[in-house]
């Protein structure tokens, strides 16, 4: 799996969620997962929709559970469809692109 999949979900997952779990099959990513709330489930598969290395994010499952020190968790099971990122085309190259210093002001 790619270095940037994980960067995608390190750089995606809220606060107060954790991964537990992971597996893939060809292109399909399954996760599973813990939260505080569903709220943090729903954040992670709004930004994963969002992000240009996932595509077809599904919620699985949730289910209501209870830690050892009896802290109510939320655990969860996702699937997506890891995708190459497409280049953007409207985007133009600008100097920071490629390395080169800015433009001198033109004096007027």
């Amino acid at each position: 799996m790619p270095r940037t999949i994980f960067d995608e979900l390190s750089n995606h997952a809220p606060e107060r969620l954790w991964l537990t779990g992971l597996s893939t099959s060809g292109s399909r990513i399954q996760l599973k997962g813990e939260s505080l709330d569903n709220e943090l489930v729903a954040l992670l598969l709004h930004a994963m929709g969002e992000s240009a290395y996932f595509d077809m994010v599904d919620l699985d499952s949730t289910e209501l559970s209870s830690s050892k020190s009896g802290l109510k968790l939320v655990k969860f099971q996702l699937q997506a469809q890891m995708v190459s990122p497409k280049p953007d085309k409207k985007k133009k190259a600008t100097a920071m692109d490629r390395d080169e210093p800015p433009a001198e002001p033109v004096a007027s």
